[in-house]
């Protein structure tokens, strides 16, 4: 038989006695890499080896000898599988995306986290403010009950836009839900975390939200609220009901502030809201218009807080007292109907409201008002609701 010889391997016979075997070697040159040594029992079976690395290195290059024969195995059976898939999907796949998937699904950088581990973390480091937990709270309890014990980079888009199907929820909660439970998902994907590698909630198909009527107050009845607080002995609701209707205050805000925020002297009367009591923890400050100074001045307790205790009870029967039907947020809507008629400055009114963009300014308060119920709103002062007996000096000068 003529012997096989090829560049850079060899052939030979090994006489140990009864173990006598044939061996092949695949030096450097051929391998590119490491030696490569392998025993037969025939010189048939040594060259039919031989043969076979020569058309791998020939179809794959010297890589092909970079693998382990159990290697080999593996990587000829995951092509099969692919292969069966594509048949299948008629999606034509490859083991490197395979490869490259499960890397970023099923190891990620970070680590491996549960869903309820990632919304606990998020909650304790992003959700100081309460207004925020309290809002979003409710919603990510519900995920965590479904998905909680899962990994969340296991959770795949079919997951969450099963959840959202099956929320039995509004158009509208079903996006108020996405937003807040994707803001955890985002928020995971970052260096520091990285405990997915994808926000699957970017790709959920969500259903269009319907407009939202907003309520506002008309003068008339704005001005049948403060006449009845100013009525009231000590005027205890006459100041958060000033600073709803004349700065626009959300109503969590107004508890938390207190009198030595309020500036009612000098040119520039305004009241501060601090960071630490604002929804979005951004501190601003609202100009105050001379019908608002005014009615503060006439509130006879400018100490603490602004809010009297069992604030929402009192407010419900200061309604009923003044026969007006309240909306829900009527005084911040209404302040921000009113301003943004008056001003037309949607950056003004926004930077007001404590909104970091517009849109919920143009969505809901742009041309919601006429100009003349706006100058109307803004000149309700206690002279004009009261007559002239209620600008007499109060019990305490004004708030320096």
């Amino acid at each position: 038989m003529r012997k096989l010889k090829l560049p850079g391997a060899s052939i030979y016979k090994d006489n140990n006695g009864a173990s006598a075997c044939w061996r092949v070697r695949l030096g450097k040159s051929f391998t590119g890499g490491a030696p490569v040594k392998k025993s037969f029992r025939s010189y048939r079976d040594a060259s039919d080896w031989l043969r076979d690395q020569e058309k791998a290195r020939t179809e794959h290059g010297r890589g092909a000898f970079l693998m382990s024969d159990a290697q080999v195995a593996e990587a000829q059976d995951a092509f099969t599988r692919l292969a069966d898939a594509t048949k299948r999907t008629g999606q034509k796949l490859s083991l490197s995306a395979a490869v490259t998937f499960f890397l970023r699904h099923g190891a990620p950088q970070g680590g491996r986290k549960t869903v309820r581990e990632a919304i606990n973390t998020w909650l304790l480091e992003k959700a100081q403010n309460t207004d925020t937990r309290h809002g979003v709270q409710a919603v990510l309890n519900r995920f965590s009950g479904k998905f909680g014990d899962r990994p969340i980079n296991e959770i795949m888009v079919r997951d969450c836009q099963r959840f959202i199907d099956e929320s039995g929820v509004s158009a509208n909660s079903k996006v108020h839900y996405a937003r807040d439970i994707s803001t955890v998902f985002e928020w995971a994907t970052k260096p520091g975390r990285q405990w997915l590698h994808d926000n699957p909630w970017l790709h959920v198909t969500l259903p269009k939200k319907s407009p939202v009527k907003i309520g506002i107050l008309t003068p008339t009845d704005a001005g049948k609220l403060l006449t009845a607080a100013a009525a009231q002995p000590k005027t205890p609701l006459l100041g958060s009901l000033v600073l709803g209707l004349f700065a626009g205050l959300r109503t969590a805000e107004r508890a938390r502030i207190d009198w030595a925020a309020l500036r009612l002297t000098g040119a520039r009367p305004f009241v501060e809201i601090k960071a630490e009591w604002a929804k979005t923890s951004a501190r601003r400050t609202v100009e105050l218009c001379p019908a608002a100074v005014e009615w503060l001045n006439l509130v006879l307790n400018r100490e603490g807080k602004v809010n009297p205790a069992n604030y929402e009870g009192r407010f419900a029967a200061l309604c009923a007292a003044a026969e007006v039907k309240y909306p829900k947020n009527g005084m911040r809507h209404s302040f921000a109907s009113y301003r943004f008629a008056v001003l037309r400055d949607a950056a003004a009114v926004a930077a007001d409201l404590g909104h970091d963009n517009l849109r919920t300014l143009k969505r809901h308060y742009v041309d919601a008002v006429a100009p003349d119920a706006a100058s109307e709103f803004f000149s309700l002062s206690p002279e004009a609701r009261l007559g002239a007996d209620a600008m007499r000096p109060t019990e305490m000068t004004a708030v320096a």
